[in-house]
């Protein structure tokens, strides 16, 4: 089974696209990157350096994304011998190869890559986590959802925010483009903020966008999408990797 010529508009940064790209490109299918999200370092600010520094000082680190392990190490980071006694966390595969190709071994885990996966952790239960310190290294703006049950479950808990989402700058020619020339058969779409940017974007083509078939990561992105309009097939991917979100966009491609 292959793609069958599929137009698939890849709306994640960059740094994330370009294996799925290449996958889609070897499987006669066209690779369309057209990030709809930008992460940006914070500045550098006393109070967050201090909040930084302070991660020794934890029980728990959560990275709650690939971007938080790029961002911390890149920009805030660089020796991870400071973190030796601290169990370092990993919300999903995903970021945990970000953290291993970082250096980091033993690291905790869920294969199901989102917060609910991550609560269901041994290690995250209250025998394990209560009174313990816990940072969760994240993007300005997450959902409360984990601080929220580890707290009740006795953890005292931070939040380390190191970046921010922003809306990339495109010319309108440039959006005209892809829509005109290279209309998407299929669109992935990663997570809420990456979807309502491609309908801020594509805002002059939105009963089109409305109608073409979306790769959705969770159950949570595909009912955002299905209230704010979408009316054709939307997948779910079960395994949140590259190979699960391949399934779904051959499942699409083969109707």
């Amino acid at each position: 089974m292959t793609l069958n010529k599929k137009r698939i508009l890849i709306t994640r940064p960059t740094e994330q696209a370009d294996t799925l790209s290449q996958l889609i490109s070897s499987n006669d299918g066209v690779s369309i990157q057209l990030p709809t999200i930008q992460i940006r370092p914070l500045e550098k600010t006393k109070e967050l350096l201090k909040d930084i520094n302070d991660l020794k000082l934890s029980d728990f680190i959560i990275f709650v994304s690939r971007s938080a392990v790029k961002v911390a190490f890149d920009h805030f980071l660089n020796n991870i011998e400071i973190f030796s006694n601290i169990k370092i966390v990993a919300l999903g595969p995903g970021t945990m190869r970000e953290l291993a190709a970082r250096g980091f071994k033993d690291i905790i885990y869920s294969n199901q890559a989102d917060t609910e996966g991550l609560l269901m952790l041994k290690e995250m239960q209250d025998k394990r986590i209560s009174s313990k310190r816990v940072s969760i290294v994240r993007g300005v703006g997450g959902r409360e959802l984990l601080a929220s049950n580890l707290k009740k479950r006795g953890a005292n808990v931070k939040y380390i925010d190191i970046y921010k989402r922003s809306l990339p700058h495109y010319e309108q020619t440039e959006l005209d483009e892809v829509w005109c020339k290279k209309k998407p058969d299929i669109i992935l779409v990663t997570s809420i903020d990456i979807l309502d940017n491609l309908m801020i974007l594509f805002k002059n083509y939105k009963n089109e966008l409305l109608d073409i078939p979306l790769v959705v990561i969770s159950d949570r992105v595909s009912k955002y999408a299905k209230k704010i309009g979408f009316i054709s097939k939307i997948c779910i991917v079960k395994e949140k990797e590259d190979s699960g979100i391949f399934q779904c966009l051959l499942e699409i491609a083969g109707e």
